[in-house]
């Protein structure tokens, strides 16, 4: 599962179900298995798909200007999958990277992706979309102006690099970064006996004038609400 912002000129998912038995059997499995998803510039989006699903993220400009998508993914199990004893052992040992757990297409269907007569635009394509339907005019103007602004906009940051600007609005509830989780923190009992990657902690807080008449359930409720909303 990942999170991502498409880039200006938009993405396209790539997706085949196939799996290695049905290849194995015949590569044009693969391409009757074949779905892509457009996905519309400058959007946030997310996708979740198993483990054996064969996937490619490409632009849907044919000479792309910029990047496909920024995304943040989160694999649930490393160890899934038809894995070989290499990559095994690099993954238990906390040793593993994203060329590593990158399996290529098997050759013969490359070459049936790249034969003459492959027609990308027979796949079943799902195409999304906030302001203009796909494919019309609209659409292709409303793609132009805004893969030309993000053009002319990066290069103006590369000419003139932004420092940024910080405000403060005095709001009466603050949010203070810690060095590390409090001693009475749940988490060192939890966490303690482990390696962590990376670790921080932020505290707020809150007076009981801010809950009013709310009950610990629904307080409960709104701690959890907040975590499904800011992941």
């Amino acid at each position: 599962m990942f999170t991502a912002v498409s880039g200006s000129a938009g993405a396209q998912l790539r997706f085949s179900s196939a799996s290695a038995t049905q290849i194995a059997a015949d590569p044009g499995n693969f391409v009757r298995a074949l779905r892509h998803v457009d996905i519309p510039p400058d959007c946030m989006f997310t996708v979740r798909f198993g483990g054996d699903t064969w996937h490619q993220f490409a632009s849907r400009s044919r000479k792309p200007r910029h990047p496909v998508l920024f995304a943040l993914s989160c694999h649930t199990d490393e160890l899934g999958g038809d894995l070989t004893p290499a990559a095994r052992a690099a993954i238990l040992a906390n040793q593993a990277d994203i060329p590593l757990l990158t399996e290529v297409l098997p050759a013969a269907v490359s070459r049936l992706l790249q034969a003459p007569d492959f027609d990308a635009g027979a796949v079943p394509t799902t195409a999304l979309s906030l302001d203009a339907a796909p494919g019309t005019l609209l659409r292709l103007a409303c793609d132009g102006a805004r893969a030309g602004a993000e053009f002319l906009r990066g290069a103006w940051g590369a000419w003139r690099a932004g420092g940024g600007i910080l405000s403060y609005a005095g709001a009466r509830r603050s949010v203070s970064a810690l060095g590390a989780p409090r001693p009475d923190s749940l988490l060192r009992r939890q966490l303690g006996h482990t390696r962590v990657h990376h670790e921080d902690t932020f505290c707020l807080l809150l007076s009981g004038a801010d809950f009013k008449d709310a009950s610990a359930k629904h307080l409960l409720a709104a701690v959890l609400e907040g975590f499904l909303r800011n992941p």
